[in-house]
């Protein structure tokens, strides 16, 4: 049983109905409903808000005490108590981006004297509740007035199925802390991040990447591919989409990788622009459908250039002198370029002895195969 008063520290004594732990969100403005989405996705409940609900089973008093009105429930449920509950792979993922996670319990009375009661996960011991000496005579039809002590989780300790043990410290020879505990929730990152990794043109197709990390999306948006006069994503681009795809609300961290022909892009620009969760650059207060954690990784550029590639260059026996052959790939060139052939010491062009021992213009410009030609 718990002791009739207890001993002011200096330890934090503020009502979580008042101050739990302030979430930081980008200046964007977003409605209520948009804020709970996004806590709901990245935060794990693993035991409902007794102020919230007021509802006898989303409290739990651990201890020895019977009948006692200064808890929620009067009786306690034990000096131990254990709370299973379950992650899927995607949330593992998503938890893997951040070293360590806050695991938030709100509770009522937690003492000190003389062992603290504390918390395991997975059969590691995160620590001790901080001391609460705030009670109330009589809790019946009253909110439970909590503490939110907040303790650091490493993500390696995650499992698909994990156990949470709660345990009460003794407080004499064989009386142990009652407490109540409520509101109990992992958080797996409070702010989603969609990344543009990568865009590359090669060989006549467009490749690019984009990476969710974080957390999962709070809303649903799109990826898209633009063309444009210059690197930069600008509001005279929204004009030129060339492609588009919708990522849905919820999607776990991932890495996804795309390629797509050139040809279904329509008509080309210098430059093509890939842009995750696009904003209009017109308006100072669009940043896109969803806050990020970082809004300065959300661009790829690439020059839209034709690419000659020599592919053969060899002695012709038959006709003497050497045979040669070539591709253009990706555009039309702009010009009918020049080729020259160079005596060499080596195999590389700076190993070339003095200037081409021939030239020649090349007459085809259009994508496609070209030679052999002698």
């Amino acid at each position: 049983m718990r002791k009739t008063s207890k001993r002011v520290t200096s330890k934090r004594n503020t009502m979580a109905r008042s101050n739990t732990r302030k979430h930081r969100f980008h200046s964007r403005r977003l409605s209520v409903e948009h804020l709970e989405c996004r806590r709901l996705l990245a935060t794990v409940q693993i035991l409902p808000d007794y102020n919230q609900t007021g509802s006898l089973a989303d409290v739990v008093h651990i201890g020895d005490g019977r009948n006692d009105l200064r808890f929620l429930p009067r009786d306690a449920i034990g000096t131990s108590h254990t709370l299973p509950f379950s992650l899927t792979q995607q949330e593992i993922d998503a938890a893997a981006v951040l070293s360590k996670l806050d695991l938030s319990i709100d509770q009522y009375q937690a003492d000190h004297a003389p062992e603290e009661s504390f918390v395991i996960l997975n059969g590691v011991n995160l620590g001790e509740f901080s001391f609460n000496p705030f009670h109330v005579p009589d809790l019946t039809g009253m909110p439970l007035p909590v503490v939110t002590d907040v303790f650091k989780v490493d993500s390696s300790i995650l499992q698909l199925q994990n156990t949470l043990v709660i345990q009460a410290g003794l407080i004499g020879f064989s009386n142990y802390d009652d407490f109540s505990v409520t509101n109990i929730r992992l958080d797996l990152g409070s702010t989603a991040d969609l990344i543009a990794t990568d865009l590359t043109i090669d060989n006549g197709n467009v490749n690019f990447s984009y990476k969710i990390a974080g957390a999962a999306l709070p809303d649903a948006t799109t990826v898209n591919l633009y063309w444009s006069d210059d690197a930069s994503f600008d509001s005279g681009d929204l004009n030129s989409l060339a492609y588009t795809e919708t990522i849905a609300a919820g999607t776990m961290p991932t890495t996804v990788s795309r390629t797509l022909s050139i040809g279904a892009l329509g008509p080309r620009k210098d430059y093509l622009i890939l842009v995750t969760d696009p904003w209009d650059p017109a308006d100072p207060n669009d940043t896109g459908k969803i806050a990020e954690a970082s809004e300065s990784n959300n661009v790829k550029a690439v020059e839209a250039l034709p690419d000659l590639t020599p592919t053969e260059f060899k002695w012709d026996p038959q006709n003497g002198g050497v045979s040669y052959s070539f591709d253009i790939a990706n555009f039309d060139l702009p010009t009918n370029p020049e080729v020259g052939i160079y005596w060499s010491i080596g195999t590389t062009f700076a190993d070339a002895i003095g200037g081409p021992a021939y030239t020649v213009v090349l007459s085809p410009t259009a994508t496609g195969s070209y030679g052999p030609f002698t």
